[in-house]
């Protein structure tokens, strides 16, 4: 056999090599994927209805079968049928003459079928998320009592229907649904038929990567079922990653030991799998560690999966400084699993402490009558606590309060033998002179 087709013309080894290896491989046939959220869909009614035929070849883009067991039908072509064959073979099911078709298999002891898809990604983005969806048919029973089985497969490293790792996903396993009586079934009815669709999740499949699905056929005890797969589709998605933040905190510094200043680093949604990491450390603004705050830093801090924030703690010092406000900053960086929407906050310490009012003095003159100066008169000025300042003039009448506290309100009163003075409510904001008294 080498020796002959060393002799073959050039022309047959290219067709020998068209229909072994046609039916197995994409080339340029995938189906390309090009929007995050649209669906691919499949009805299979291209399909050919023309009863008996055998060697029908899959021309629907991106779908291909292949054959294996040696059997009469190992041709990787299909065969139209209704459900009434028990030859194994890849088949176009439906009704006689229908155009409504389904994409099936019967396995057998010398015919192993198995067809599948292929995508290539053109959304411009990884897809993370595949959900799948179709309606498993059951067209042919082969044997009472048990099950048959036609598993979903998908891969992400495959280059044909049989190369690469594969993955089950059992949710999407058709498993026959009518068991009762052999024979040929109803794929179309509902006692014949089971809705699957579950989201394939999990996946890093890259913008320009193709991956494969097929559907593996069990080998049931005894004669296989006919089981097909008919209103397909596939929905590629991608998570979007969350939006990182970190808020800002305003609060009063207190005036001994610490204040807590807790930020809260969010998410705009939660976290997906790994979860999101970052480092986050304060930095001085015109406050400065370690006089105002205790300074920090962390590394590899983690959202988990699932949750959607953490906080941080900052410690502030408290004292009884009368200053301006302060802030120091708390910068989020190397993110990972997020985008950055705000990566700083603020700390505001806000002053808590009353600003000592500056001493002031008040002074004056104590008359008499006829306008003489009266010496040794007693002169008292009373804040509004009740507390009090005395003080006596001196041979020309002057008396002066130093050492008085601005911002307040005073009455000044003098006393004087022979005489009698109305008392005088002064608001000293700043030194005041000439608080002059004459008797009435």
């Amino acid at each position: 056999m080498i020796f002959a087709l060393r002799r073959a013309p050039l022309f047959l080894l290219v067709l020998i090599g068209v229909f072994t290896f046609g039916s197995l491989t994409a080339g340029a046939q995938c189906v390309s994927l090009t929007t995050l959220g649209s669906a691919y869909t499949q009805n299979f009614d291209t399909l050919s209805n023309t009863a008996g035929s055998t060697t029908n070849n899959l021309t629907i883009t991106g779908w291909f079968l292949t054959e294996s067991g040696g059997g009469a039908r190992d041709n990787e072509q299909y065969a139209v049928d209704t459900g009434a064959s028990t030859t194994g073979d890849m088949y176009s099911y439906g009704a006689a003459g229908s155009t409504e078709r389904a994409l099936g298999q019967l396995r057998s002891g010398t015919l192993i079928p198995l067809f599948g898809s292929c995508y290539t990604n053109n959304t411009g983005s990884t897809i993370t998320n595949l959900a799948v969806a179709y309606n498993g048919e059951e067209w042919r029973l082969g044997t009472t009592g048990r099950t048959d089985q036609m598993n979903f497969e998908y891969s992400t490293n495959a280059t044909d229907l049989v190369t690469g790792t594969w993955t089950n996903v059992a949710a999407l396993n058709f498993v026959t649904p009518d068991t009762g009586v052999v024979g040929a079934k109803d794929g179309n009815s509902a006692a014949d038929r089971t809705a699957l669709s579950t989201t394939v999740s999990s996946l890093s499949i890259a913008n320009g990567a193709t991956f494969w699905i097929r559907w593996n056929d069990t080998d049931a005890a005894g004669p296989d079922d006919g089981l097909a797969v008919d209103d397909f589709s596939l929905t590629p998605s991608a998570v979007v990653a969350p939006s990182l933040s970190i808020n800002d905190v305003t609060l009063s510094e207190g005036n001994a030991g610490t204040t807590a200043f807790t930020f809260t680093v969010s998410l705009s949604q939660v976290a997906g799998p790994g979860g999101v990491t970052f480092d986050i450390a304060t930095a001085d603004g015109t406050a400065t560690a370690p006089s105002d705050y205790t300074s920090k830093s962390l590394t590899s801090q983690t959202i988990a999966a699932g949750n959607s924030s953490v906080t941080f703690t900052v410690l502030v010092n408290g004292d009884t400084t009368n200053e301006p406000n302060e802030t120091f900053f708390v910068n989020v960086t190397n993110v990972t699993g997020a985008t950055v929407a705000d990566g700083q906050g603020q700390g505001t310490i806000t002053n808590d402490d009353l600003a000592t009012a500056a001493n002031v003095s008040i002074s004056g003159r104590v008359l008499d009558a006829s306008g003489s100066a009266v010496g040794r008169a007693r002169v008292t000025l009373r804040a509004a606590d009740g507390s009090t300042k005395t003080t006596i003039t001196n041979s020309f009448g002057y008396y002066r309060f130093d050492g008085v506290e601005a911002g307040r309100t005073y009455m000044v009163q003098p006393v004087a033998r022979g005489s009698v003075y109305e008392a005088r409510v002064v608001n000293l904001a700043d030194t005041m002179s000439n608080v002059d008294f004459s008797p009435h």
